[in-house]
């Protein structure tokens, strides 16, 4: 079928997407089928599934509608509108309600082998995607006091995000290019709202978080550019929020809906150009990344090294672990930057409190993305005794200085643009401003 019209080339995508293997070795099963009892055939075909068969293809229709429509129509011998029924497939296409079902001996699409589909009617599928949701369900629930310390331990960082959301405090979602628009029935807004839909290979919509918030103000800007219209209709602002929205929200089960942690892309140009040419960094081992690339958002960690000091009139000995620990007894614990140029100056801060050890100019950092981090960390936890490291999220200074200017009263024309809870953002700014004071006084600042 090579040669079938390029203006379908996303429907034959949408087909061959769930591929099961059936028997059909001649016309007999076509015959037989076609042979039942036309009532009961008639409420199974409206109410539960359908069959569909394809012949193999000819010159003589070269359309890829009109061969399944010819196979349908032969099927259905009590059709009363040719043109009703195909516009009705065309459209369960394009919403992926048909299965594909190959045969056994099936080995490439050249050997113009008859196809059978099935067209799940909405009882069916109602059914089929409530089975599996409650089957994900039960297989998650195990991890429920998990995620609920790990949302607790998001909820106590305070780290800013920052989100495009309309005038009802709804995330503006994006949908791909590869997206048909159709128009939906009532039964088709029950499965998309209650999320009980058939997995799919690629997300339908997309939503953006942003780390930095001159990211979200240049997509914010474009969306106001591209849709000035729907934009001003919709009063679309820049919401703050923090990385436990990130994360709950990411947990909701719609399989057509996809939220992607976007990074600070000028800090993944510098790390990507610059950065990871310096000699005092290397890589996580599990981290991607390459000459011109970086999987996530990037995260330093300053690797502990133990200094000595001995006192010259009294003669003790102390021992630190620098930069996490009090002392040797305590808990690793990680304070975590968003950009090189931070991680560098609270080092330099370092030197220069606690002159009487001999660091090193520059720290030695491991590389890793906050995502893979957070992933790990959550699968650490356990529901008898928390992990050994604990960690604090540290916003970049250019974060802080934003959340600052946002608070201003004279800055009228920002505040139009961004929506955020004033109570928030004094929550942020206390948050980095303990942990800056704690990684100074070298333990962490009490939840």
């Amino acid at each position: 079928m090579s040669e079938m019209n390029s203006n379908t080339a996303k429907l034959q995508k949408l087909l061959i997407s769930n591929i099961e293997s059936v028997n059909l070795n001649n016309d007999k099963d076509l015959n037989h089928y076609l042979n039942d009892n036309k009532v009961i055939k008639n409420i199974v075909r409206q109410y539960w599934k359908e069959y569909i068969y394809i012949t193999p293809y000819n010159l003589a229709s070269s359309r890829f509608e009109d061969l399944i429509l010819r196979s349908y129509l032969l099927q259905n011998a009590n059709f009363t509108n040719k043109n009703k029924v195909y516009i009705d497939v065309k459209k369960y296409l394009a919403d992926e309600k048909i299965k594909v079902f190959y045969l056994n001996n099936f080995i490439s699409i050249e050997k113009q082998l008859p196809v059978k589909y099935i067209s799940r009617k909405h009882g069916n599928r109602l059914y089929q995607n409530a089975l599996n949701l409650s089957k994900s369900l039960l297989k998650k629930s195990p991890l429920k006091y998990q995620r609920n310390d790990f949302v607790a331990l998001l909820n106590a960082q305070k780290f800013p995000v920052f989100i495009i959301v309309n005038g009802a405090h709804e995330m503006i979602i994006g949908e791909p290019e590869h997206t048909i628009k159709t128009q939906k029935t009532f039964l088709d807004s029950v499965q998309y709202t209650t999320g009980i839909q058939g997995g799919y290979q690629l997300p339908l919509r997309e939503g953006y978080i942003f780390i930095n918030p001159l990211d979200a103000l240049e997509y914010y800007y474009y969306l106001q550019s591209q849709y000035p219209y729907s934009f001003n209709e919709m009063k679309v602002k820049i919401f703050v929020g923090t990385l436990k929205d990130f994360y709950k929200q990411s947990r909701v089960h719609i399989d057509n809906i996809q939220l992607r942690l976007l990074p600070d892309l000028k800090e993944v140009g510098k790390l990507v150009t610059a950065y990871q040419y310096n000699s005092n960094i290397h890589f996580n081992s599990k981290q991607v990344y390459g000459k011109n690339y970086f999987q996530g958002q990037p995260i330093y960690l300053i690797d502990p090294i133990m200094c000595i000091y001995i006192d010259k009139l009294t003669g003790k000995v102390s021992k630190r672990y620098f930069p996490n620990l009090l002392a040797l007894d305590k808990k690793e614990y990680y304070n975590i930057f968003t950009t090189y140029k931070d991680a560098l100056s609270v080092w330099k801060q370092y030197r220069k409190k606690f002159h009487q050890y001999i660091l090193p100019r520059q720290p030695k950092l491991t590389i890793y993305n906050l995502e893979s981090f957070l992933k790990e960390y959550q699968a650490s936890i356990s529901t008898i005794e928390k992990p050994d490291k604990l960690f604090s999220l540290v916003p970049s200074y250019e974060v802080y200085q934003y959340i600052k200017s946002i608070q201003q009263p004279k800055n009228s024309r920002l505040l139009k643009d961004i929506s955020f809870s004033a109570q928030l953002l004094v929550l942020i700014k206390m948050w980095t401003n303990r942990i800056l004071w704690g990684m100074v006084k070298w333990y962490p600042p009490e939840q």
